[in-house]
């Protein structure tokens, strides 16, 4: 059995994070929609000719950057350089907490990164959707110590989550739905689905506005990007596309993880897109659930690995993460 040993994965680990996050800060502004517009806000935050009014965890990570550079290149690698480690760190906490298992882990380490950099979800958050990015693997890690009633621990996860992005608030608030059974959280689903792909949630929610006092601000909810070719109105794609991958991660939980934790979290982060998914930029409500599509995979390797043996595991890990680096590095050139 081939071993490695912890200090060597850590300095192997934030060798790769500090690599690939060079690249990523040095890619062209044209790499990602978003990409121009937040070297120009942070520029012009810097400069104090523009205001914005983003979280306080997202302006302190500009105002921190601003003392020691004006570059947004700085400023994207350090984004980088949080977005990876942080999703490293909250999914193996997902992964791992409360879970014995009998495969070498460093080789579900590194496996669990390679299959992190390979996923376009993952890229999305590096790259454009800066600060879902930021704050999506600290609503895990608030997710996780919720679950472990670690209360106080919890309350500071969330704080910083909601600071990097205000959306997250909707998914702390749903957080007791975690302590359902799986039956009674699919029932849930079931029925916000039936809900949503009949048009019935929309309807709901232009009644509740307007009897609530919330006409207006649902107005330029409705119709923020519709200037944009972005299709809003209901998305039975990412529907669809959201619930096979929980249907999948239900049947590999089902052998592998009787808890159905990561099923349960992808359940509660796709309730939000169910009650407002038909507004614009709708998929940016089910980044915090393709967030864990890294962890299905897992799942699904795990199989493979209990197949062909470890020190095969390890040959063919070891050519994966190498590819997975390689793409990293190769797509911020490419898209």
């Amino acid at each position: 059995m081939i071993k490695i040993k912890n200090p060597v994965r850590n300095v192997l680990f934030f060798s790769l994070v500090f690599i690939i996050s060079f690249f990523v800060a040095n890619r062209d502004l044209s790499i990602g929609s978003d990409s121009y517009n937040y070297a120009r806000i942070f520029e012009g935050h810097v400069g104090g000719y523009l205001e914005v009014s983003f979280g306080y965890m997202f302006l302190g990570m500009m105002n921190a950057v601003s003392f020691f550079s004006g570059s947004y290149k700085i400023f994207f690698f350090l984004v980088s350089l949080v977005v990876l480690t942080g999703t490293q760190i909250s999914l193996k906490k997902l992964f791992f907490a409360g879970e014995e298992w009998p495969e070498n882990k460093e080789i579900l380490f590194f496996l669990l990164l390679s299959l992190i950099l390979l996923s376009p979800f993952f890229f999305a958050l590096q790259v454009n959707v800066l600060r879902h990015g930021l704050s999506a693997p600290f609503l895990m890690l608030f997710y996780q110590s919720f679950l472990d009633k670690r209360y106080r621990a919890s309350l500071a996860f969330g704080i910083v989550s909601v600071g990097f992005h205000w959306t997250a608030a909707y998914y702390i608030l749903l957080a007791p739905l975690l302590f359902l059974s799986l039956r009674n959280l699919i029932a849930v689903a079931s029925v916000m689905s039936f809900l949503y792909l009949f048009g019935l949630t929309q309807t709901l929610f232009t009644q509740i506005s307007n009897v609530s006092g919330l006409k207006y601000f649902y107005q330029f909810a409705s119709e923020y990007g519709s200037s944009s070719d972005y299709q809003a109105g209901i998305r039975y794609d990412f529907w669809l596309f959201t619930s096979i991958f929980i249907i999948l991660v239900a049947l590999l939980e089902r052998i592998l993880r009787p808890s159905y934790k990561i099923t349960k979290m992808m359940l509660v982060t796709f309730l939000p897109f169910l009650a407002i998914g038909y507004l614009p930029y709708s998929d940016r409500l089910l980044a915090f659930s393709w967030f864990l599509l890294p962890l299905v995979a897992l799942y699904g390797f795990i199989f493979f690995i209990r197949w062909f043996g470890t020190n095969f595991s390890f040959v063919f890990c070891a050519y994966l993460l190498i590819g997975s680096v390689s793409y990293s590095i190769y797509r911020v050139f490419l898209f």
